[in-house]
């Protein structure tokens, strides 16, 4: 074998030693990528499982949710009579959802019951004081219908307990609403010299009824006299 000839079967002995050891790098690379590298990408980026937090005191949610790789989001507390205060009423995601590791959990904790003040209800409808009652969470009690011609139809006079108060456990509002008296009184005006045409006149306006005593043009007595109560439907006397 000539000098020449070994020369060229050593270039090409290292030539293949160097592919070997190029090819056993990457293969060390792809190996070291695939066990190390990859999975520490994966788990940073990872699905993690909301747990259950609803009706636990709100640290421990929130404690439970960074165990499991969650942030607490948006907490918010809420009046709810039928949950402790301080307990928490709800969250979203609910509990069970697959949701990316470090995603927020928004919170909605229990304040307990709402205060429940009496609203000043005295001048409004009836229908405004039902809707003002409904919106706080109260209940129409008792009502009570008392005939004045100083309230409009329909009007709240007064309620019990009174505006600025707590209702009792049963959480209902009495209420006394005035309605339209159909007995309405007059004065009995002074028609004494008056003529009695025009004196009938004015009170057939009002619905009084008039008889008439005596011939005479002019009014000399009256009954009732002047002053007294008549309402309509009623007989006066003019003589």
């Amino acid at each position: 074998m000539t000098g020449t000839r070994r020369t060229r079967l050593r270039i090409w002995g290292g030539r293949i030693w160097l592919l070997a050891r190029i090819g056993l790098g990457l293969a060390l690379g792809a190996l070291l990528l695939d066990r190390v590298v990859m999975p520490q990408v994966v788990r940073h980026g990872s699905d993690v499982i909301v747990p259950s937090v609803t009706d636990r005191p709100e640290e421990t949610g929130i404690a439970l949710l960074r165990e499991a790789g969650l942030a607490p989001g948006s907490v918010r507390g809420v009046p709810d009579p039928q949950v402790a205060a301080g307990r928490i009423v709800s969250q979203d995601p609910p509990a069970g959802t697959r949701v990316r590791e470090g995603r927020g959990v928004h919170l909605l904790v229990s304040r307990g019951s709402p205060v429940r003040e009496v609203p000043a209800l005295a001048g409004k409808s009836f229908r405004h004081a039902q809707l003002e009652l409904s919106r706080r969470g109260l209940g129409l009690g008792r009502v009570t219908r008392l005939a004045t011609s100083l309230r409009a139809d329909g009007e709240v006079i007064a309620s019990r307990p009174p505006a600025g108060r707590l209702p009792g456990p049963d959480g209902l509002v009495d209420l006394l609403v005035g309605e339209p008296n159909p007995q309405r009184f007059y004065v009995m005006p002074d028609f004494r010299g008056a003529r009695w045409q025009e004196a009938a006149a004015r009170l057939r306006q009002i619905g009084v009824r008039v008889s008439h005593w005596g011939a005479h043009d002019r009014v000399f007595r009256q009954d009732p006299g002047p002053g007294g109560p008549i309402r309509p439907g009623m007989t006066v006397i003019l003589d």
